[in-house]
């Protein structure tokens, strides 16, 4: 039986601020181009935008195909990642972020590898069996979370 691809909403809070007619996006900053480049060659739509009570998130709606993958590098901070295994979804996360994550995953974790990077902070590989319905998230304190939704 041939693995189907993993359909996710990537749930990501706007990180532009606006200064009066100054604007800055450290996300943005940090890849060097917007992360909505980045993440619109893997959308299976255009991406959305979804009003929450802390204020506008975008909704990437990504088709992820078996043995294939979306990551951001984000330097020595770490990576993200969102990858298909055999079916099986595989999130690349900083350690400090897989604290987090770690217990909303423990009835569909299948398994986990620390992956060391010199001059980088060392990035989890968590290996999960997911169901549509299955939501993840890592807060963002008052920015919101970044939010992971098997659709």
């Amino acid at each position: 039986m041939t693995a189907a691809p993993i359909l996710l909403d990537l749930v990501v809070p706007r990180t532009k601020v606006n200064l009066g007619m100054f604007s800055f996006d450290p996300v943005a900053q940090l890849l060097g181009r917007p992360l909505r480049d980045v993440l619109e060659p893997h959308c299976a739509e255009p991406p959305t935008t979804r009003e929450t009570a802390i204020g506008p998130h975008d909704v990437f709606r990504v088709s992820v195909a078996p043995g294939d993958g979306v990551s951001v590098s984000f330097g020595a901070l770490g990576e993200l990642g969102l990858g298909n295994q055999g079916g099986l979804l595989v999130i690349t996360t900083p350690s400090a972020a897989a604290l987090v994550l770690r217990p909303q995953l423990q009835h569909r974790l299948v398994h986990e590898d620390r992956q060391g990077r010199p001059g980088a902070v060392d990035v989890l590989r968590l290996v999960c069996r997911v169901t549509r319905g299955d939501r993840v998230a890592i807060p963002l304190g008052r920015a919101g979370e970044l939010g992971v939704e098997v659709a």
